[in-house]
């Protein structure tokens, strides 16, 4: 007589599991380090879009735009119309990335007709945020006054 079993045995079940255990000790530090590098990119995309946008909107209205942070923030601080102080509306706060901080404060002004920026408190014509996580996972944005470049630098 023939027996059939359906079924993986005990040891089959072990190798595979050893297997699946070496595989996520592998692939786990590789996808810590991915995230912290994603939550980074995504900040510097965030305060990038946000300066360019104040940079434009300066341009094409009569309104002077102010985006400033603080040292160690989670978040920066959009000024629409920040001419007149009478009308101005309440700075918005934009959010980065969890675990994301500013390392240095800055406040940065946009005057119309020309987008032209001032970075108050700072006296050079280049301007540079950086974000960090810790000292292994950071970035920069580097601002240029008199051309209105505003670059990712890595």
């Amino acid at each position: 007589m023939t027996s059939s079993k359906n079924g993986f045995t005990l040891i089959e079940i072990l190798i595979t599991i050893t297997l699946l255990g070496i595989i996520f000790g592998i692939s786990i530090p590789d996808f810590l380090e991915y995230r912290k590098n994603f939550r980074i990119n995504e900040s510097l995309q965030t305060v990038q879009t946000t300066l360019q946008k104040c940079f434009s909107s300066a341009r094409s209205t009569t309104k002077v735009f102010a985006v400033s942070g603080e040292a160690d923030s989670n978040e920066i601080s959009l000024l629409l119309d920040c001419s007149n102080t009478n009308d101005s509306v309440p700075p918005s706060p934009i959010k980065l990335q969890s675990g994301v901080f500013l390392s240095n404060p800055f406040d940065v002004k946009f005057f119309p007709p020309h987008g032209d920026m001032e970075f108050v408190g700072f006296a050079e014509d280049e301007l540079l945020l950086n974000l960090a996580i810790d000292s292994e996972h950071s970035g920069s944005i580097k601002l240029y006054k008199k051309s209105g470049l505003i670059e990712i630098i890595r």
